[in-house]
């Protein structure tokens, strides 16, 4: 983790990255957590092991960073790692409605 000193695009910190500018901690003993804390300006490198198929959300604890940006969906497995475990009846984009409707 560290603090960036103004706005960079998402191709100028790649470019960064190949560089070198942003260390990595590499640990045999990872902390084993769910949250981590990014401070206004900083940003924070996470590496885990993806194993439990689907489609995992990850945002900011506030709706409206969220809205801005502060949020990804990282998808795990592929199509046939997720058959069979999404009930037949599951609702899909753009045609959820509550029951009674």
């Amino acid at each position: 983790m560290g603090r960036l000193n103004g706005s960079f695009t998402p191709a100028e910190i790649e470019v960064r990255d190949m560089k070198g500018e942003f260390p990595r901690l590499r640990s045999n003993f990872p902390p084993n957590k769910d949250t981590v804390c990014v401070s206004h300006g900083s940003y924070m490198i996470i590496q885990f092991i993806a194993d439990n198929p689907g489609w995992w959300f990850l945002h900011c604890h506030l709706d409206f960073h969220a809205l801005i940006g502060m949020a990804m969906v990282v998808r795990v497995g592929t199509d046939a790692d997720l058959r069979g475990l999404i009930p037949p009846n599951f609702p899909r984009c753009n045609n959820f409605a509550p029951p009674g409707f």
